[in-house]
């Protein structure tokens, strides 16, 4: 959930000012911040480093880094060249 979440949150940021400040906002910290739920991936992690799997554990943590990174752009560069631009 926290890569679709970084998606649209890369997607509200591409659409810039096209949609509106508010909106932004509004769907930002609603759904994508619903979405984005970082604690749990924490939990997760924290959970394998206590079993002792450490390889897991550190592939758990820069893997969804990585994978949200990617999908932010990713959802940039999309809206980007549906909407032509911010300006």
């Amino acid at each position: 959930m926290n890569v679709i979440g970084s998606l649209v949150l890369g997607g509200l940021v591409g659409a810039g000012e096209r949609v509106p400040y508010a909106w932004s906002l509004l769907l930002g910290s609603g759904p994508c911040g619903a979405l984005t739920t970082y604690s749990t991936f924490w939990f997760e992690s924290w959970r394998l480093v206590e079993e002792r799997r450490l390889a897991s554990a550190l592939g758990n943590a820069l893997g969804t880094v990585v994978l949200c990174v990617a999908a932010a752009a990713s959802g940039f560069v999309l809206v980007q060249g549906v909407v032509g631009g911010t300006g």
